[in-house]
């Protein structure tokens, strides 16, 4: 096997001999890497054993999700879910002091577990549409909340002149 590191991003990954002197393109940042060939092993020193079959599975995949990028999908989600409902009347007033702190905590993981991932070379999709659901969820839920309670005060501007209150 040959160590190469991409000059772009400085990934590594593991590259079978019979790619030497090839150009390969980085699966991490999409940079084009020269694998060189192998210097050959030390005098005394036993060749690695052949991999079954031949082929080897290339080293630079990525492995699967990180827990905060799993944590941050999911705060993200529920922030949005509750940003959604927040136009409902007597239901908004009750989301928003929750809805806020978990769109916050879904952006913050969401963001670590976009750092994470590219440092530790795991999938980022969770942690992409986490980070999306965040900043969306962060925009709309002031913005429903102020149209509830605009809807509540269009609704006493919208009365009918009942004129003055009785005396007793």
């Amino acid at each position: 096997m040959i160590r190469v590191a991409c000059p772009t991003c400085r990934a590594q990954f593991d590259v079978q001999e019979a790619f030497a002197g090839r150009t390969a393109k980085c699966s991490n940042c999409g940079g084009q890497i020269q694998i060189l060939a192998a210097a050959p092993p030390p005098v005394g020193v036993p060749a690695p054993p052949p991999v079954p079959g031949g082929v080897a599975p290339f080293a630079g995949r990525p492995t699967g999700y990180s827990g905060v990028s799993i944590a941050g999908f999911t705060c993200g989600l529920i922030g949005f879910l509750f940003s959604l409902l927040e136009v409902i009347p007597c239901i908004g007033c009750w989301l928003l002091p929750v809805s806020i702190p978990t769109t916050l905590a879904g952006l913050v993981c969401s963001i670590i577990g976009l750092v994470t991932a590219k440092k530790a070379n795991r999938k980022k999709g969770l942690a992409i549409a986490g980070l999306v659901l965040s900043i969306v969820a962060i925009i709309w839920a002031p913005l429903a909340f102020f149209l509830f309670l605009g809807g509540l005060a269009g609704l006493g501007a919208t009365a009918p002149n009942m004129g003055p209150p009785p005396r007793f």
